[in-house]
């Protein structure tokens, strides 16, 4: 008997990995929602709220490496999908929507929930398209995975008609990827040689190196290439806010975030007095970059990114390594080791002046973080949730008031993506659904989700 469309879906699905669906369902989506009943192997979460759906799907990317899939009807539905997909294509997270859509017999007749769902979803994705055939939705699903997860990654979206989704599709279902893409990066390029041994000649040559993390280190899982990087040479590290947790802000060379939310100013100072600044998947916004420049006229810069587009996009940078940040620290380190001439904790003066910086700074904060007057402090309530929560936490943060009290105050002794927080937008209530999705994809970790802003109201 041959497979409904929506089976398909679900079929195309399984292929690709994809063990969890977060959604809700509407008049669009009945067949959708009987072939996710006939699949056990993918569970679908049922939230109460589009938003929450692509917000959950979202966060449950960012902590477990493999594409979100959110899913929701026409008309409002689709719509209120619409601030996730933003979220997730701004701070380059894969993501999946799928819509379901009138039957293309209603196309043009003014029913209820019509609208044009492609170019609703165009400008906040990677690519936005509309299944026309059952055929067709093979390839279509395996396009929006290679859409979401290769190159500059983000957010992809499909329109499923509910005809097309009804109707049996017989004969030749269109192309099945040999590799689906499973998870993220889909490809790791590396940079050419010669711009890896340049980079590595120019390193070799500072005196005051610093190390940018941007959120690209999570996108890229280089926390441990980073962490050999930095264990070796003693090269001070700062973060931006998505690029918090990149390193452990607890072993010396970890300083904390940079700019101007919840940046600390000895973290600004170390970037100003830098002879060399190395940038890694940071997009230097004008949070990361307090509005401006960071780092003095005479800083070489050299920017690593995945999205060639991205380098030397808002800033001028002298060297551009356009390929996967953990395929290119690892690349870096072998370079400096076959120079020969680099030697072990080459920058251990250098990172030890920039913590004393830290150290200082934090000194002058001690009163409100040890404080017990009540009601308490931000900056109390940072320091008991650093002591009181396992170290492996992932902590997510609604936009606003809790941002800058974790960037600045809050260091577990741990590296990775533990922190998830909706910076591209700043939208309010996403922490509570992201905690969710990032429980779902990480089950036996604590998750903290802190609100503030009003996002609850």
């Amino acid at each position: 008997m041959p497979l409904t469309g929506a089976e398909l879906v679900v079929k195309a699905l399984q292929q690709h990995g994809i063990t969890h669906v977060f959604g809700l369902p509407g008049d669009t989506s009945m067949a959708l929602y009987d072939a996710f009943r006939k699949e056990p192997h993918i569970r679908h979460i049922m939230v109460k709220d589009e938003r929450s759906a692509a917000y959950m799907a979202g966060a449950f990317a960012r902590v477990t490496g493999r594409p979100g899939v959110c899913e929701g009807p026409s008309g409002g539905g689709a719509l209120y999908i619409l601030p996730g997909a933003a979220e997730a294509d701004g701070s380059r997270i894969p993501l999946v929507c799928l819509t379901t859509d009138l039957p293309l017999s209603s196309d043009g007749r003014g029913s209820l929930t019509e609208l044009d769902q492609t170019a609703l979803f165009r400008p906040v994705t990677r690519s936005s398209s509309r299944v026309l055939l059952g055929e067709q939705i093979p390839e279509s699903i395996a396009r929006a995975f290679r859409h979401a997860t290769a190159g500059r990654q983000g957010a992809a979206h499909l329109a499923l008609p509910e005809s097309v989704l009804a109707q049996p599709v017989a004969g030749q279902t269109g192309v099945w990827p040999a590799q689906p893409a499973t998870s993220f990066p889909a490809h790791r390029y590396l940079p050419p040689l010669s711009d890896i041994e340049l980079a590595a000649a120019w390193l070799e040559g500072s005196q005051r190196p610093v190390i940018l993390c941007g959120g690209g280190v999570h996108a890229s899982g280089g926390h441990e290439a980073l962490r050999q990087l930095q264990a070796w040479l003693h090269i001070p590290a700062v973060m931006s806010v998505n690029g918090k947790g990149a390193v452990d802000e607890t072993t010396g060379t970890g300083l904390g975030v940079v700019g101007g939310n919840g940046g600390k100013a000895a973290c600004n100072q170390a970037v100003r007095e830098a002879d060399l600044v190395l940038i890694l998947g940071s997009r230097l916004n004008s949070t990361t970059t307090a509005g401006g420049y960071i780092w003095g006229q005479d800083a070489r810069v050299i920017q690593v990114d995945l999205d060639a587009g991205q380098i030397g996009n808002t800033h001028r940078v002298d060297l551009a390594l356009v390929g996967d940040i953990a395929r290119s620290l690892e690349a870096l380190a072998l370079a400096l080791k076959e120079r020969g001439v680099v030697r072990e904790d080459q920058y251990r003066a250098w990172a030890v002046s920039c913590q004393r910086q830290i150290e200082e700074e934090m000194a002058r904060y001690e009163p409100l973080l040890a404080s017990p007057v009540f009601p308490f402090k931000p900056h109390r309530v940072m320091r008991a949730l650093e002591r009181a929560v396992p170290s492996d936490s992932i902590l997510v943060c609604d936009a606003g008031t809790p941002v800058p009290y974790v960037a600045a105050f809050y260091r577990p002794q741990t590296a990775g993506s533990w922190f998830l927080a909706g910076r591209c937008h700043g939208s309010l209530g996403f922490a509570l659904p992201a905690a969710m999705g990032a429980q779902f994809g990480n089950p036996d970790r604590t998750v903290l989700a802190l609100s503030g802003d009003g996002s609850l109201s």
